[in-house]
């Protein structure tokens, strides 16, 4: 199976400049930047840029996706608008980890699946869905953050005797944004007991939850969060195309 891996950047909260757009022209000679998003897919070679970098200088919202399993997430937000404090118990894993800026908060998610991922098969749109789970956060949902923290109960990265960070209200009711977070989530494998909300086998709470394949994240199929390949930029442009607004693999020359 040949390689394929998807770059998406989006600027929110102001748009980029045209000297930030050179600069990031730098990085890539093929991808698509605008002064809202950058794109970019590769059929070899990879990005040139550091995506984190890239996030605390640039960009509000990332997205990776490779063929072979790997999936990252990263939201910007601003300082006061989300307390580490309360974030920090979500996020302590390889799952989901908060990095601190002098002016941003910066919430990283990643997924390292154990088999040949299909959710890239089209990107372009699954972004767009996950930033209003951005817009959420900011206002205090924390749902997304407990999906986060169960994948890591999941994934075994979470130890037995840690305490359960608090349940957010409103797993019963997902909107569209939690849910599409919790699809990027997704781990297929059983979830286990856990002295908190869920039960085994209880697969109505886990789907109230976000966790079952019909409401985003799959409790039938193979993955594990972290510890693999990821989005480490470096190695050179290769054979990369820009991806189209919305679109999918286009091909590579």
């Amino acid at each position: 199976m040949s390689e394929y891996q998807y770059y998406e950047f989006l600027a929110l909260d102001r748009p980029l400049t045209a000297k930030q757009r050179a600069e990031l022209r730098s990085i890539s000679s093929r991808a698509e930047i605008t002064a809202t998003r950058f794109t970019n897919e590769y059929q070899w070679g990879d990005l040139r840029g550091d995506p984190l970098q890239m996030v605390k200088e640039y960009f509000d919202a990332f997205l990776y996706l490779a063929n072979w399993g790997t999936r990252q997430v990263m939201f910007r937000l601003p300082r006061g608008v989300l307390d580490p404090e309360i974030a920090r118990p979500y996020c302590c894993t390889d799952t989901a980890s908060l990095i601190e800026t002098d002016g941003h908060l910066i919430l990283s998610l990643n997924v390292d699946q154990e088999e040949a991922d299909d959710y890239w098969d089209e990107p372009g749109g699954q972004l767009a869905v996950m930033v209003q789970a951005r817009s959420e956060l900011a206002a205090g949902d924390l749902r997304l953050l407990y999906l986060a923290w169960l994948l890591a109960l999941q994934s075994d990265f979470v130890d037995d005797e840690e305490t359960e960070p608090s349940v957010p209200p409103g797993l019963k009711n997902l909107s569209a944004a939690p849910s599409g977070g919790g699809g990027f989530l997704r781990d297929r494998r059983e979830p286990h007991r856990r002295g908190g909300s869920f039960e085994p086998g209880d697969r109505g709470a886990w789907r109230a939850g976000g966790m079952d394949r019909s409401g985003g994240a799959g409790a039938d199929g193979g993955g594990a969060a972290g510890g693999g390949r990821g989005p480490q930029g470096g190695a050179g442009e290769g054979g990369g195309t820009a991806a189209a607004q919305g679109g999918g693999p286009q091909g590579g020359s």
